[in-house]
Parts: C-alpha cells; structure tokens; sequence
C-alpha cells in the first residue's frame, strides 16, 4: 500500500504543476485515517449529531485521506493588518476550492484504477447554513489523519502552518493510519484573537460563529465579480500562518 500511497500523492503533485495557478503553494500534505477509529464517533459529539460517519459516505469504507494545500508565505503576508481582506486571499479562496477538486477527482481515478472504490468530500460540502455547522468537517477529519491540530483560530495548524485549504475523500483502500504529529504548534499567543476584524475569537477560546459567517457573506457581497468568495483568513496570518 505504501506504491498506492505514492502514486496518490504523484496525482496531487500532477494537479499542482498542471493548474497554472495565480495562487503559489508549497508542498502539499497528505494524511490517512482508519475510517473504524473509535474518535469518528466523536465527531457527532464535537461538530454535530448528523456529523456523516465514513461508511455513511462510502460503504465499505476503510480509509479517509485529507489534503492540505499550504500557501506561500508571500500571499499570507499580503493579507496581514486591519482593513479589506486582500483580493488575492480572495481569490486564493476561489482558486483553491476548484483546485481542490481537481485534486480529489485525479486521487479518485488513481485509487479506482487500483480496484479500490472512493468518494470525494469537496471543500464546501455539507455546511449548513442556517446552523453554521459541517456534516462532514475536514478539518476534525484532517487532525484524525495525522495532518495537524487546531488551533486557537479555530483552524487546523499542520506542520507547515495553517495558511491553506483542505479536502477529504474516502476510500475502500486500507492505507496506513498517519501518525499524529509531535508537539503542539499553537503558542495560544493571540494574535488571532487580535486580528479577527469583528471580534469572533474571544479571549478565553469562544467562537461567534455567527458573528464570524455575517463577515464572510458581507466580504462575498463586496466581491461578487470574483464569484463565492465567502473569505477572510485575518485569523491565519500570525505566527502559526507558516511554519
């Protein structure tokens, strides 16, 4: 499984360097998780009670891959400091979501033309907008398969940091679990909390996400000739933005 591995992140490496992409990116991460890990069942618990279960996606399903696609530190810096959210973040977001997708169709063919059966969970999938709540959270999943923690900005930090975008397929291949990784890579400095433009972040760990949401709809809006752009990443540009 270890050649099956390989040749998935061969795909992802293909994608990369075929997009033509404004968005620069370093190396890609790829994770795996066991789609029977007891913490699966948490998630209806941490997220939410319809949270979908991995056999509930897929059946037969063995195994979860995340992705994470990490920025170039120039792009996040771009976008550091109050005021507008930068239009190449913006556009990051737009660009990256598509890419992603390309990313998950290209791993998809790779794992099917091995026999393996897989499903792929696209970026914006299964969020409810009415309660702010993902049925299927790629960010819980990606830290499940070894990719990261999260941090205090309520995102996931990997060991390249927490500047970029994700996605998860699932698959009937048995791969390997990805270890977690060592050490913690959120400081708890603040800075996210600091740099939040409508205050969502509080002090001692909550989240509005109501109040967070209201701010992306309103970005969007302002943005509309750069299509669903629902961003603003202010919370990523500290000191866990790039590692």
């Amino acid at each position: 499984m270890d050649k099956l591995k390989c040749q998935l992140e061969a795909a992802v490496a293909r994608e990369l360097s075929a997009a033509g992409t404004v968005t620069a990116y370093r190396e890609p991460l790829l994770g795996y998780a066991q789609a029977s890990d007891p913490r699966m069942l948490e998630l209806k618990k941490v997220v939410s009670p319809d949270h979908l279960l991995p056999e509930e996606v897929l059946a037969g399903a063995r195994t979860v891959v995340a992705v994470f696609l990490p920025f170039a530190p120039a792009l996040v810096r771009e976008n550091v400091g109050p005021g507008e959210v930068a239009k190449s973040w913006l556009w990051a977001y737009v660009e990256t979501n598509h890419l992603l997708q390309c990313v998950a169709l290209a791993m998809t063919r790779v794992l099917e033309e091995n026999g393996y059966r897989a499903f792929a969970r696209l970026p914006t999938d299964d969020f409810d907008r009415e309660r702010l709540v993902s049925r299927w959270s790629h960010r819980h999943l990606a830290i499940m398969a070894g990719l990261g923690q999260l941090g205090r900005n309520r995102m996931l930090i990997t060991p390249a940091g927490s500047a970029g975008r994700l996605t998860t397929l699932v698959t009937c291949a048995r791969l390997e679990p990805t270890a977690p990784p060592a050490g913690s890579f959120c400081s708890r400095c603040g800075e996210c909390v600091r740099s939040c433009p409508v205050g969502a972040l509080g002090e001692s760990g909550e989240f509005d996400r109501r109040r967070c949401y209201a701010h992306l709809l309103a970005v969007s809006a302002s943005n509309r000739d750069m299509g669903k752009a629902e961003a603003c990443g202010k919370c990523v540009t500290g000191p866990c933005s790039v590692l």
